[in-house]
């Protein structure tokens, strides 16, 4: 149960991009459901109409955000946007790898019409960003990573190449939001699943449940001993909803995530007990020959969330068991094509 902020405006009009998808979808239906206006952009690239609820209070419009006439066609509607949420992207690091360079100019330059589109306003009319940034951004670390923790340099070797295009590009839109003046909230997302969630782009969770139900082998890169701390979409969600419908929305940077670190070589044997699958079933595979030679793999990656919980958020993280559990229990395999 998510209780709704106090709010100046009993009804909120958001504008949401890439809100018919993963967590796009989770987070418009929670405001609709506290009555809020919504307007969503997405190109449905990943994701799907039918992640969206009927709604006389949802307005949808399908399209490129960087398309000029597509996000003026957005900002058309009856009531002024009183927030952005910010969640369009290209995400999973097997899609990254596939085109680090393309990826990485999709995201700045939609961040790029996002600040345009603000900067135009007068600044008593802009309503409140909140942008989807990532933990990519974070330099390695075997400690919990705060917001204070040193992030990617342009002097790092690696830095704007391979799977840390996506960071890079997280990184420099959340400079350009704030280098623009905006009144702005960037949230580095940590490992965000449930079900519903792209396989295909090489999300881990998804991935193992899959080839679970298919009876195949579940692939662990390396030796399984890479830490990740996984939140399940709901909850991610529900503090999403949270932060948009605030009277005052927090600025800055926040860490938001769940609570359930493990290695993924645990995660793989969890799954494999919900299918009833022996060890048999679990295999070692070298990384380089999957993703390619220049992948680079990240140790540890545990979120700090002090700031969030000051804030009231992560109420009620779910455990990593519960979190197979439902993953199993509710994640289809896709159909071919």
């Amino acid at each position: 149960m998510i209780t709704p902020p106090t709010t100046p405006n009993p009804r909120p009009h958001l504008l949401v991009t890439g809100g018919a998808g993963f967590i796009g979808g989770h987070v418009v239906k929670y405001l609709l459901d506290f009555g809020a206006r919504v307007t969503v952009i997405d190109d449905l690239s990943t994701g799907r109409l039918e992640h969206l609820p009927e709604s006389t209070r949802l307005r949808t419009v399908i399209g490129d955000m960087t398309d000029r006439h597509v996000w003026s066609d957005a900002w058309q509607g009856r009531q002024r946007i009183t927030r952005v949420l910010h969640l369009a992207g290209h995400v999973g690091v097997r899609r990254v790898l596939e085109d680090p360079r393309g990826c990485s100019d999709v995201q700045l330059a939609m961040a790029q019409t996002v600040i345009e589109t603000l900067t135009a306003m007068e600044e008593g009319d802009r309503p409140g960003l909140i942008a989807a940034s990532s933990s990519e951004v974070y330099r390695a670390s075997q400690e919990p990573l705060a917001e204070s923790s040193p992030v990617w340099q342009t002097t790092d070797k690696g830095w704007n190449t391979g799977r840390w295009a996506y960071a890079a590009s997280k990184l420099r839109a959340e400079q350009g939001f704030v280098g623009a003046g905006l009144s702005v909230l960037n949230l580095r997302l940590f490992n965000v699943v449930g079900p519903g969630q792209n396989g295909e782009s090489g999300m881990v969770l998804p991935r193992f449940v899959e080839a679970a139900r298919l009876r195949d082998t579940l692939q662990v890169f390396g030796n399984g001993k890479q830490v990740r701390t996984f939140g399940h979409v709901a909850c991610i969600a529900a503090d999403l909803v949270q932060l948009c419908l605030r009277a005052e929305m927090p600025t800055g940077v926040l860490n938001l995530g769940g609570t359930a670190a493990t290695q993924i070589e645990r995660l793989a044997r969890l799954v494999l007990a919900e299918a009833g699958l022996d060890e048999a079933h679990l295999r070692s595979v070298d990384p380089a020959i999957e993703l390619g030679a220049d992948f680079q793999e990240v140790i540890h990656r545990v979120p700090s969330l002090d700031r969030a919980k000051s804030l009231g958020l992560i109420r009620n993280p779910w455990s990593l068991e519960d979190i197979v559990r439902d993953a199993w229990t509710r994640h289809a395999v896709p159909s071919p094509g």
